[in-house]
């Protein structure tokens, strides 16, 4: 994987536009730069609650229509993932062709439908509604999927060379606290004492609100950046193929930060949509106690992004993805060879298993998106990160098979040892 070192060699005209002086006249000044973050950084916490909740409203689902069949249980966890993988790749090139500020309306009108179409999900009986949530939430996923690539390039061209991997931290750190989100609504609801059918009505209903919100400040406030506007005066007259075409000069860190970002994937989406049955299987935690786990994992993964913040600067994007994976392959192998020990608390299961998520936010996490984010340039960087995000969400979806696969046949005990392995090749 390249790291941002090489960002001057490969991008002269980026890197001479990152001057202090030049930003501020590019209109890269500290506002353009807060909104640019606020204004990404709300829509993937957004984006990744939406993404979280099936996790724990499943229980909801099945509790009134019934248990799903395996392979609905599949199909549905994967649903939202297999469209963000089309959503990262055609958005991002379009992003690259269009503007960002067109394609961020696009992304959160199509998050804000597939939402609220799942808070209206109906049964016929025979089970329908589980084949119509997929559908919805692959709409959904379509949308979120190109939050990133453009999320990533619109932060990165309204920051400077001082700010611009802060700025990606912070936002990328967003999903943590939508992490965070999806359980902490579900336990209000719980504990409120609301019924199965509302709670996962609301839930759902709950995002599509949000999205909406997201939605509004993206029309209001969000325009592209001089940088970008400059760089697509200069595609009209040279042609959108041609900038196309500067990908091939950057084939081997491309190549880096797709098979990086896949491996890492495989490892962070398989377990995030089975922690909360882990918990149940592991320890034999109560769903309530189970989702309540689901949130103290995603508050102790929370600090890692201000980890990632502070240590980038000192060793590296590179170095930052490296450690944080090798910390994460030691958890696993802990919590694989003393997994009797461990899980006979639910607390000290939960402080272990939450370890392992706050390496995970402060290597891999934060740094697959900040490096494609920063080291491409700006005539085709969404197309790239798309390229590089849709890569993880393929890895995404072959994670919740395979973890799905690896608890059925061998148990979570051996699936952890599996995933240390998994951080090793990457």
């Amino acid at each position: 994987m390249a790291d941002t070192s090489d960002a001057s060699e490969m991008d002269a005209n980026d890197s001479a536009s990152c001057t202090g002086s030049e930003s501020a006249a590019q209109g890269t000044g500290r506002r353009a730069q807060c909104l640019a973050t606020l204004v990404s950084s709300f829509g993937l916490m957004i984006d990744y609650y939406d993404f979280g909740v099936m996790n724990v409203v499943k229980s909801f689902l099945q509790e009134q229509y019934g248990e799903m069949s395996a392979a609905q249980n599949s199909t549905l966890s994967v649903s939202s993932l297999a469209g963000a993988v089309a959503g990262m790749l055609v958005i991002g090139s379009l992003g690259d062709r269009y503007g960002r500020r067109s394609m961020f309306i696009v992304c959160a009108t199509l998050t804000f439908a597939g939402a609220a179409l799942s808070a209206c999900a109906w049964d016929d009986g025979n089970g329908s509604i589980y084949d119509l949530l997929t559908l919805f939430r692959a709409l959904m996923g379509f949308g979120i999927g190109g939050e990133y690539p453009i999320s990533a390039s619109h932060t990165a061209e309204n920051a400077d060379s001082d700010t611009s991997s802060r700025n990606l931290a912070l936002v990328v750190s967003a999903l943590s606290v939508g992490a965070a989100l999806a359980p902490m609504v579900v336990l209000m609801i719980l504990t409120l004492g609301g019924s199965s059918e509302f709670s996962w009505r609301f839930v759902f209903g709950f995002g599509a609100l949000c999205s909406l919100i997201s939605l509004s400040l993206r029309l209001m406030f969000v325009e592209d950046s001089e940088k970008f506007k400059k760089e697509q005066q200069r595609n009209e007259r040279e042609g959108f193929r041609q900038s196309i075409r500067k990908l091939r000069k950057y084939a081997k860190p491309l190549l880096g930060t797709c098979g990086a970002w896949l491996l890492y994937d495989i490892v962070d989406y398989g377990l995030a949509l089975f922690s909360a049955s882990f918990a149940e299987k592991a320890t034999g935690a109560t769903p309530k106690r189970a989702v309540a786990s689901v949130l103290q994992y995603a508050l102790m993964a929370l600090p890692g992004a201000f980890v990632a913040v502070a240590i980038v600067p000192l060793i590296g994007r590179k170095q930052t993805y490296l450690l944080g994976t090798g910390c994460m392959m030691v958890v696993f192998i802990v919590l694989s060879t003393f997994f009797h020990e461990i899980t006979k608390s639910l607390a000290l299961y939960n402080f272990v298993y939450g370890l392992q998520l706050f390496f995970d936010v402060a290597g891999p996490c934060v740094t697959s998106f900040m490096i494609p984010g920063e080291i491409f340039p700006t005539a085709v960087r969404a197309t790239a990160m798309g390229l590089s995000a849709s890569s993880g969400k393929v890895g995404a979806v072959i994670g919740v098979y395979a973890v799905g696969l690896l608890q059925a046949n061998i148990g979570v005990q051996h699936m952890f040892l599996v995933l240390a392995g998994i951080c090793f090749v990457a």
